[in-house]
């Protein structure tokens, strides 16, 4: 099958397209920037120094990285705006990839059935409008599925070097997309079997890929830091962990995938494992084979990191639907599958309708919850403090200071690009160190921001402006006006936080 979609195929890509974009980019900062997309924000924004692309080249997310910075780069006045349509534009390859692999199973139909389950899906549309890596590993990881059918099906040495830079930039935008490594090759020894020009073709992308992927695969793993954290170790009981993490994973495709969408992609795998269809039983690798890997040997992960292994789950569920309704006779069988499949759309419409009405309303994951909406590595609480300084400090002389915590660099990401404001963070539950921050600020004063309360004494006065609660109440951010006072700086407290007496 080509991959020109022809005429009517390109009619139905651009209402999908369209759907696509309206569904990525209604309110696309309703949900306050998450702590991982400030510090994908700031590494992308510095292309030197220990805290710029470097860091992101050894920490395994040079290529995602970099254009999330870049887009930041082109819309300084909304940055987070910016980078997430960056990831938006992105997850179009994802849609035309998977609108080409069901269209290989299930002709058209099959095709545009897929382009409107990855629009619906919830854990694409959730991610898609995140300015996090995951995303363009699901991109490339699902092209690379493409390129390696269209190598299969004409082996040559530009399809293996194609094949070669999509496995690349997998691998490139985040170290984990080298698992899509696994299904070329197994596409190629079950669709092109002993054919020497597909296995050359392979040999040539494997080469590229393994050239140019060498110094960041190689640096991420000698550092060891995220490796050593989240791999189970050898000693580990694997069976009990196996249990544990498929049980979670469970739990995440029933919330994320949905169960209709889930039940119709378990029953497609069945029917392609019984009917032996080679592209489908590549498929059925490319989304198994990834899931049962991180069951069996990851101990600390999150839904985020399988995102990719739900374009090729959406192609199966799609090509089959999509041969139902080709096989349908009459107006019953086509009026069946149509309500079968709207039937499956249900759960996905309620939730983009809670995602842009209130995302702290949306039904995640406990995991996820926690990370996007109620504890610390949430923008809740921050986004509101950002909007409430720049009230502040409107009218105010410039330069504007903001102390800040350590590690937590949400408020930095959301002035980027905006002039005449500093963001530093500090050690603010030291007493010396906050006499620096104090310092710092200059004799003009500034403002500290912090995730709880602080009281403290000494060459300063802090005034307590605003306060806002994380929903859920499990956490809030605080917004403190600091200026210097004549005060002995001898007169230091003995303890700063939340627990010393009267903290408001």
């Amino acid at each position: 099958m080509t991959l020109r979609p022809g005429h009517r195929g390109l009619i139905w890509l651009a209402l999908a397209a369209a759907a696509y974009l309206v569904t990525r980019t209604w309110h696309l900062t309703a949900l306050p920037m998450f702590f991982d997309e400030a510090f994908h924000i700031l590494w992308g924004d510095r292309w030197h120094g220990p805290h710029g692309l470097s860091r992101a080249l050894w920490g395994g997310k040079l290529l995602g990285v970099a254009a999330i910075g870049a887009a930041a780069r082109l819309g300084p006045d909304d940055p987070l705006r910016a980078a997430r349509l960056a990831v938006v534009l992105i997850g179009l390859v994802t849609l035309f990839s998977s609108f080409w692999l069901g269209r290989r199973i299930g002709g058209l139909p099959g095709g545009v059935i897929t382009a409107v389950l990855v629009v619906a899906c919830p854990f694409l549309l959730f991610h898609d409008r995140m300015a996090l890596v995951d995303p363009f590993v699901t991109a490339f990881a699902t092209l690379a599925l493409v390129a390696t059918i269209g190598l299969c099906d004409h082996p040559s040495v530009g399809r293996g070097a194609l094949l070669g830079l999509t496995l690349t930039a997998a691998g490139a935008a985040k170290v984990l997309g080298v698992v899509a490594f696994a299904p070329s090759l197994v596409g190629v020894a079950l669709l092109a079997g002993r054919d020497a020009r597909a296995w050359r073709a392979l040999g040539l992308a494997w080469g590229v890929a393994g050239l140019l992927l060498w110094i960041p695969v190689r640096g991420f793993v000698g550092g060891g830091g995220e490796i050593g954290e989240k791999v189970a170790p050898f000693s580990e009981d694997r069976w009990a962990l196996a249990r544990e993490n498929l049980v979670q994973l469970g739990a995440w495709l029933w919330v994320y995938v949905t169960p209709t969408i889930l039940a119709l992609g378990l029953l497609a795998t069945l029917l392609a494992l019984a009917r032996r269809r080679r592209v489908e039983v590549l498929l059925v690798f490319a989304w198994v084979f990834p899931l049962a890997a991180f069951v069996l040997g990851v101990r600390v992960w999150y839904p985020r990191y399988v995102l990719f292994t739900v374009a090729p789950f959406l192609a199966l569920t799609g090509g089959a639907v999509g041969e139902a309704w080709s096989r349908a006779r009459g107006t019953v069988g086509r009026v069946s599958v149509f309500l079968l499949l709207v039937g499956s759309l249900v759960p996905g419409a309620l939730f983009l309708q809670a995602l842009l009405k209130d995302p702290s309303s949306v039904r995640l994951p406990p995991v996820d919850r926690w990370q996007y909406v109620e504890g610390w590595p949430s923008g809740y609480g921050w986004a509101e403090a950002h909007e409430f300084l720049l009230g502040e400090m409107a009218g105010e002389p410039l330069p504007h200071r903001v102390a800040t915590e350590p590690y937590h660099w949400t408020l930095k990401a959301s002035f980027l690009g905006q002039r005449g404001v500093a963001v530093k963070a500090f050690d603010v539950w030291s007493p010396s160190e906050l006499v620096r921050a104090a310092d710092w600020t200059g004799r003009g004063g500034g403002w500290l921001v912090v995730s709880k309360p602080v009281v403290a004494d000494g060459p300063f006065e802090l005034t307590h402006l605003a306060g806002f609660t994380k929903p859920g109440r499990r956490g809030s951010v605080h917004v403190y006006r600091m200026r210097p006072s004549h005060r002995d700086p001898r007169a230091l407290p003995q303890r700063v936080g939340d627990e010393a007496a009267g903290a408001p």
